[in-house]
């Protein structure tokens, strides 16, 4: 569920519903009632990684996989990267964090 998804539902932009979830900036009250009404009845959640990344703020690398499934693929190819990433990151004070994201189906938005 993407925050375009909520503001359509909620009738407002995408900006106020990144206002509304992260808590930033001026929002009327009523606004924000629409936003979390629609982000609750779409199944909105939040993810701390994304957040992070659009913030600027994170402290983390990631390495994203794709799949069928739910796991993340337990791989010789998917070690060897985690593993150089960690070698490069580590020293800079980043971490790794190794996300699954699934395979895009036909008219299916991620």
């Amino acid at each position: 569920m993407t925050l375009e998804n909520v503001a359509l539902a909620a009738g407002v932009s995408r900006a106020t519903v990144s206002r509304v979830v992260s808590g930033t900036g001026p929002v009327s009250a009523e606004a924000q009632r629409r936003v979390r009404a629609a982000a609750d009845a779409l199944g909105h959640v939040v993810d701390p990684v994304a957040r992070a990344l659009a913030s600027g703020a994170g402290t983390r690398v990631v390495v994203a996989v794709t799949g069928t499934s739910d796991a993340i693929p337990d791989c010789d190819h998917t070690a060897r990267v985690v593993a150089a990433g960690a070698r490069v990151c580590g020293p800079e004070g980043l971490g790794i964090v190794l996300r699954r994201l699934p395979l895009r189906a036909p008219g299916r938005e991620l």
